[in-house]
Parts: structure tokens; sequence; C-alpha cells
């Protein structure tokens, strides 16, 4: 059949395509790959997908361009948003074609008998409202031969032969990766902002100044194109940094498109308003309840916070005049269970179901599997996630409904739930699949504490916090697990127990922070809850840590002995062999410190970690190995030693708990300086003062006996120069390189130490990096100059600042200026 029944333009082939007023950023890959399927014999429905602004037509027009030059097919862009009937679809894909009435009868001609082989390439642009009208379509592309559909749509058509290609957002920089400015700026999302606000502001230009601020604003609007030129608009107002202190709420701010862009593209809102008015009412009531999932969702989690929450604790059922099995809206009730047909659904079925339509129309997207996670049904329960600006329009029509309250309990609810049933299995052989779990859950669970203390329910925050008191210890999360349980305490009336558990978890990692009389404050707290409310265990673990306390704050190990031996008997005789084995540990190191008693503490020692190798808690196992290294190395048997704490090394390694594998490197570092080995020793000193920093903690103060003259004796071996270049080395070594160097070494047990020390060890007492904050002090910075610094945390500054004073004998930073320029230390 010829062409001439076909309109064309002067290239010959029939072709209309809308030509873009500006060229195409990035999506080289995504254009060359959608072009590759269109050229597939197998291939004649492609639909892209993908939720609203993310770039589905543009990315359509450019390979309607790219085929016009490389294929010998007509072109047809048809765009659909003004058909609101699916009946219509077809005969305004006729009239786009130029096919007209019959002059017979008047009927439109079908255009399959116009098309026949003809070699064309039909653009259906924005299909999502006209869904109903993909089977007329899947019969078209059959009657056609020579037909290929490319069609833009926020959900799939569901037809037979579609080949679906999501459209992703625009890449971004990575939050936590490299700054490096040529990187930053080469990114996609970044030049597109770029070339946006060029546009409109003349002389826009991304500079170092710029350009992380551009990168954060990308971040934060998800990498969507829409959202991206939208705020860029805005910048003859806001420079980047203002413009992104701006987007807290972003949809206020992303308005104002072009004139002559469809109207339900001028405003981000309005774009998503699209999508969510093409959805029924009980898919609607389920996209704005997930909207208080923050990261994501299990399906589990987006039942239990979506059905109802009467005392059945299950979705509502109503009879219904719709059709069977279909969900009809609301309940007339008032309830907030999603209603559904005098047929039964079992609820995960339902909302399976929803969320698989809500992913169909691109409102939610999948994100990474829970991977055998505990708690999930199946290895690698799927997850789901919105993307934030859709996010916030899910909340403001959540709030606008009146469901706000009743969503957030659900969500508080189940996420309690599910940091209690993991708190005793942190001690156990699942410690490190909870760790992923609640890791992955994090974001949710700060969700809840900040609403809980939001709402005044105090009870849920500190309960909530008790239970994962012991995941932000194992995790490093040391700074925020204490600034939530003050929060807590500054919120009101305090229910007894829970306020004495959260009091322990503050203590524990206050001390983890060598803030002694913190953590003394805390526990005394704690012990007056418990005393209320007669907590026994509760009780033990305070006597327990106000044993360290002792050693630590009072420097009075024998009251530390004592204490650790009260809280041994107390355990006892509740009968909790993990408490008999935390205890036992902690007291044999005592025993072994204050008394000399290697035999005693050895003794201890090796029951506790046949206890915590039972019970399978691989962190409580890693620490032990080390402290019968230490014993080891006390007697001299630094084979035996090496043996422990390369053991304990590969358990905290397995565990991902990179400060445990730190404590492990600094006492191998310890023995290799022994041995001769001051390079490898330097690179160690060095890796694990970046894993310290990092976590905003000081060394462990065990680990840290011992360790300023392993490193004096270190850099007197080296010189200064080499020194400080190898420890230098050693801050920027991958921690799995690290950990495979220790894995390697090996002594021979005949070999004497080499029993050297510093020459002064008085002037080498602080790190590299503590002298280096120690030189800021002397400068007169203050501790938030010194973090912008040195590019690192203001609590960490504290830390540091807390650890010199203590190394030095003084007791203000002025007596630590004036120490350092007398004896020359910086």
């Amino acid at each position: 059949m010829s062409t001439s029944g076909i309109p064309s333009r002067d290239d010959g082939h029939g072709s209309w395509v809308p030509v873009p007023l500006g060229p195409l950023v990035g999506r080289a890959r995504e254009v060359a790959e959608v072009v590759r399927l269109l050229g597939r014999k197998d291939v004649r429905l492609l639909t892209l997908t993908g939720p609203a602004g993310v770039g589905k037509t543009r990315l359509a027009v450019q390979v309607a361009l790219d085929v016009a030059e490389r294929e010998t097919f007509g072109i047809r862009f048809v765009p659909l948003a003004s058909v609101t009937s699916s009946d219509l679809v077809l005969p305004t894909v006729a009239r786009a074609l130029g096919i007209g009435e019959s002059s017979s009868d008047g009927v439109l001609q079908d255009p399959s008998e116009q098309v026949g082989s003809i070699r064309l390439l039909l653009v259906l642009d924005n299909f999502e409202q006209v869904l109903d009208a993909g089977p007329a379509l899947g019969a078209l592309v059959g009657a056609c031969p020579g037909l290929k559909v490319l069609v833009t749509s926020r959900a799939a058509l569901h037809v037979s032969g579609e080949r679906e290609f999501a459209v992703p957002p625009l890449p971004v920089p990575e939050e936590c990766g490299d700054r490096d400015f040529a990187q930053v700026a080469s990114s996609d999302a970044v030049r597109l902002f770029a070339q946006r606000a060029e546009a409109v502001q003349s002389g826009f230009q991304l500079k170092p100044a710029n350009v992380w601020d551009v990168a954060q604003i990308c971040r934060r609007l998800d990498g969507l194109p829409l959202a991206i030129e939208l705020a860029a608009a805005r910048i003859k107002i806001f420079p980047p940094h203002a413009l992104l202190a701006r987007l807290e709420r972003r949809l206020p701010l992303l308005t104002d498109g072009p004139r002559d862009a469809p109207e339900r593209l001028r405003t981000m809102r309005d774009a998503i308003a699209w999508s969510y008015g093409l959805l029924d009412a009980d898919e609607q009531r389920l996209f704005r309840r997930l909207a208080v999932f923050v990261g994501g969702f299990t399906l589990e989690a987006g039942e239990e916070v979506s059905r109802g929450v009467g005392e059945d604790g299950r979705w509502g059922v109503e009879e219904s005049g719709g059709r069977e099995g279909e969900a009809t809206g609301i309940r007339a009730d008032g309830g907030t269970g999603l209603a559904v047909t005098s047929r039964l659904r079992d609820s995960s079925t339902a909302i399976l179901e929803g969320v698989s339509s809500l992913v169909d129309k691109s409102l939610l997207h999948p994100v990474a599997a829970l991977s055998g996670a505990p708690g999930a049904s199946e290895p690698g329960e799927p997850r789901f996630a919105m993307l934030e600006t859709i996010r916030e329009f899910a909340l403001e029509e959540l709030a606008r409904s009146g469901e706000d309250g009743d969503a957030r309990r659900a969500h508080a609810a189940h996420f309690l739930a599910l940091a209690e049933r993991a708190e005793p299995e942190l001690r156990g052989p699942r410690q490190a699949d909870w760790i992923a779990r609640l890791e992955t859950e994090l974001p949710n669970l700060r969700a809840v504490l900040d609403w809980s203390l939001a709402e005044g329910d105090v009870e849920t925050g500190l309960r909530l916090a008790d239970a994962l008191y012991w995941f932000w210890f194992l995790r490093n999360h040391v700074n925020e697990g204490r600034g939530w349980f003050e929060r807590a305490r500054a919120s009101g009336q305090q229910p007894a127990a829970a306020a004495g558990r959260a009091a322990t978890g503050a203590a524990l990692l206050a001390w983890r922070a060598a803030e002694y009389a913190a953590s003394k404050g805390y526990a005394e707290e704690a012990m007056e809850h418990f005393h209320a409310c007669g907590d026994r265990w509760g009780t033990a673990v305070v006597i327990h840590h106000l044993g360290h306390i002792a050693d630590d704050l009072e420097h009075d190990k024998e009251r530390a002995i004592t204490l650790l031996a009260d809280s041994l008997a107390r355990f006892e005789e509740i009968g909790d062999p993990w408490g008999v084995a935390y205890s036992q540990r902690c007291l044999g190191m005592m025993l072994r410190e204050a008394r000399g008693d290697d035999q005693g503490a050895t003794s201890l020692l090796q029951e506790a970690l046949a206890t915590f190798r039972r019970t399978g808690d691989p962190w409580n196992i890693g620490v032990t190995l080390h402290m019968l290294g230490d014993a080891a190395m006390a007697k001299g048997r630094r084979a035996d030693a090496v043996h422990s704490y390369q053991e304990g090394l590969a358990h905290h390694w397995a565990q991902r708990d990179n400060l445990g594998v730190a404590d492990a490197l600094l006492r191998l570092a310890q023995i290799l300086v022994s041995l001769g080995d001051a390079e490898r020793a330097t690179r160690f000193f060095g890796c694990s003062e970046a894993q310290h920093e990092q976590a905003g903690v000081v060394i462990y103060e065990p680990v840290r006996r011992g360790y300023e003259e392993a490193v004096a004796a270190a850099a007197d071996a080296l010189g200064p120069e080499r020194f400080r270049a190898v420890w230098d080395e050693g801050r920027s070594l991958a921690l799995a390189d690290a950990v495979e160097t220790a894995a390697a070494i090996r002594v021979d047990p005949s070999t004497t130490p080499d029993r050297s020390g510093p020459r002064d060890p008085s002037a080498r007492r602080l790190s590299e990096r503590e002298r280096e904050v120690l030189r800021l002090i002397v400068d007169g910075l203050s501790d938030r100059e010194i973090a912008d610094e040195l590019a690192i945390g203001r609590r960490t500054v504290n830390a540091h600042v807390a650890s010199i004073l203590n190394k030095l004998g003084v007791s203000s930073r002025t007596a630590a200026a004036a120490h350092a320029l007398r004896h020359a230390l910086v």
C-alpha cells in the first residue's frame, strides 16, 4: 500500500514529530536502548513508563527523531492528554494519520485498513487516562505488520505483546560520594539544572562554591527532570544554597512552569495530582497511608499500616453494588480499613494487589529487597518506596483526609513491635540479620521516635529507645541514641520501667563516647527507676555498668571488681546466661588489670567465651577473644595473642563492626611494633584512627593502654616524614584491605619481642589527629572552627578535645594550649 493517504513533511517518509527547543541532557543510554528495542522484530508495542515529571515524553521525542534519521519509517506523534474517553483513542489516531470518514456513510475508516503494511512508528503520548483502549491498540498492531507503537504512560497497558521500559530519574551524585568538582558537575541531573538556570539567569555557572548545593537540590528532587527544571527557574530569586534551604517542602516551590506547557505540567503538584486523580478511591487511600513510611516498606509493614485498626485487626468488609472482587471505597462508618466487597479477600492478597497497582502507575517503585532478613516470609522479601517528591504530595493528601493519626499510630505500632522483637535477637546467632534489618528500617524507626515525642506518647518513644540501644551501641550510632533519650527525658512524665531501660542505654552510649561523668549520671538515674519498679534484670545491668564507671572515671579498680562481682551474682540469681557471661568477661579483664590475676582472669574469660559461643553472640565472642589475647600478651605469648586477635577480628568483620575491627588492628599494631614492623603497624594505626573519627568516638580505654608508647616507637623507627606519610596511607586504607593484611600476620612463638620504647614518651602521647586539633586550639580556634578546618564532625572534635585534656592532665583548653607551647608539642 502506498503512503499517499498519509500527509508527510518534507523528509519524504511521512514523518511528524514535535521539534524540541533545546538539547536532551543525558539519557544517552536510555535513547540507545529504546532505539535498539524498537529495532527488534519481536517488539511491536513498547511502553515507556515512569512517574510524573521523569521525562517520558522528551525521551520518546528523541527516540522518534533518532529513528527518523536511521530508518525508512514514517513517524507520527499523537498527544493524548486531552483525550478522556478510551473510545476516542483510535479515532484520534486515525485523524492524526489523515484518515477521514467514508464518503458514503460518514463513518470513520478503520486505521488498520489504511496503514496495512506501511513501515510506521506511531508515538502515543500520555496514555494513562485511556488504558481501557489498550486492547484496541493491541489489535491495531496485530493487524498492521509494518506498524510499531511507542507509548508513554504512567502505567503499563497490560496487553499481549507489550514490552515495558521503565524510565528512571536522572542519576544524581551520591550523598556521601566523591565531591570532586568535575565529577559532580558532570552528573546529568546537575547539568540539567545548570542548563535551565542559565536559561533564566544569563551568566549562571557551576562553581566549586555552588556545585554541591546544586547536587543536593537534585537529590532532594529525586532526579526528576520536571522538578529540577522548575527549581532551576527560581534561580533568579534564590541562589543554590538558599534554594536548597527552602526545599524542606518541595511542592510549594516547584511552580510557574512555561505557559506553553500542558497545564498538568506547569507545577509539580499538578503533575502528581494528575496521576492521583486516575486512581480509584481505594487506591488513593492506600497511596495516602503508605506515605507514612520513610525510606521504604515491606508488604507486611504496608499491610499493617493500611488495614483496619478495629478490634478484629482486619481490613474492613462491606456489601457493595460494584463488581464482585473489586474495591469500592472508604467505609461508610468512617473506619480506617480499606473497603472491599462482600467477597472476603485475604488482606495480604489485597495489599499485594494494591501495591502492584501503584507500582504499575509509577507512584511506587521497588527498592533493594531485604535478602534473607528476619521477619520476612521469604528470603529476599520485596520492598517498595515512593520518590520523596511524590511522598510529599501523598502526605498532604493524608493530612487532608483526616486519616493521618490512624496511619501514624499503625506505623508506630508496627516498628515498635519490630524493634522489640529484634532486641533479644541482637545477642544471639541472628545478630547480623537483625542488625541489617534495623539498619534498613532506621529511617522508619527515626520517624516513629520523632512522632512519639511530638505527639506526647513518651512511653512509645522510651520503649523504642530501649529496644534500640544495643543496636545503637553495636553500630556506633552513639550520639544519635543519646540524643533520642535526651529528647524523651525532656518531654515530660516517664513510666519507670521504660525510662530506666532507656537511661541504661544512654549510660552505655555515653560510656562508649568516653563521657564517663555523663554516663554515671544516666546510670544513677536508671537505678532510681529500677528500684521504683522492681526491675531485677535492669538493676543487674546498671550495677555492671557502674563497675566500669568506677574504673574509668574514679580509677578505683577494687570498687569496680566489687560491683562487677555483684552484677555477676545477680545475673546468676536471675538465671540469665548472657548476663552471667557478660559480667564474667568484664570481671576477668578487671582482675587481670587490677591484681595481675592472669589465671583467674583467663578462667572467667574462657567461661564467658564458651557461653557466648553457645548463645551465638558474634560481637561478644569477638570482644572476649580480644581480652584473651590481652591476657596472652601479658604473659608474653604473642603467637597466642595474635591468634585470638585475628579470630576476634574475623567475628567483628563478619558483623561489619568497624570499631571492633579497628580495636583488633590497634592490638595487632602494637605486636607489629614489637616485631620491628613499624611500617605495617603505622598503617594499622592510621586506619584505626580514621574509623574512630568516623564513628565520633575515642579509642576504647583498655586498647589505649600501651598505644601511645607503640605509636612513639613506630615514629622513632620510621622518622617523622615517613611516619606521617605511612600514617596517612593507613587513614585512606580500605578496611577490607586492612583485614586481609591483618589475617596474614604470622608470629614465630620463639621470637623475642623488641622492648625498645620511645625515647621521649611524654612528648609523643598524642595521636597525629590530636596534634592537629591541639595546634588549632593553640591558634585560638573554636570547636566549630576546628571541625570546619579539618572537615570532621563537631562531636568528633569534642571527643578529641576531651582526650587531649585527659592525656595532658589539664582541665581547660587554655591550659592545654599553654602546656603545648611549654613542651613544644605543636
